[in-house]
């Protein structure tokens, strides 16, 4: 998903993020599953939400910094998935997390 805006009534900003496929002007084709728009502000705090379960004293740090370990973040109907890049953590968070490799798609 890439970060979009759209103007409201009034000129208010609205900022979501927006499929790859529909940002590259692709038709979407509606199915279950397929999320075509979220709420940036729904996503980031879903994102932040979840990197404080993940990172001690993060919940201090502006959402930028603490995405700075993070290689990708999956957005899923049902789930976010947050890759991150193994030598940007200390040991024992890598210790707590699932590996990739060992996670069922």
């Amino acid at each position: 998903m890439s970060p979009s805006f759209g103007y409201g009534r009034g000129g208010r900003v609205y900022c979501y993020y927006v499929s790859a496929p529909l940002q590259r002007g692709r038709k979407v084709v509606e199915r279950e599953g397929v999320l075509r728009r979220a709420s940036a502000e729904a996503l980031e705090e879903a994102v932040r939400t979840q990197l404080e379960t993940v990172i001690p004293g993060a919940a201090d740090r502006p959402l930028t910094q603490m995405l700075r370990p993070v290689r990708r973040v999956d957005v899923l109907p049902q789930e976010l998935r947050i890759a991150f890049e193994a030598k940007a953590l200390p040991r024992d968070i890598r210790e707590r997390l699932q590996s990739c490799d060992a996670h069922p798609d």
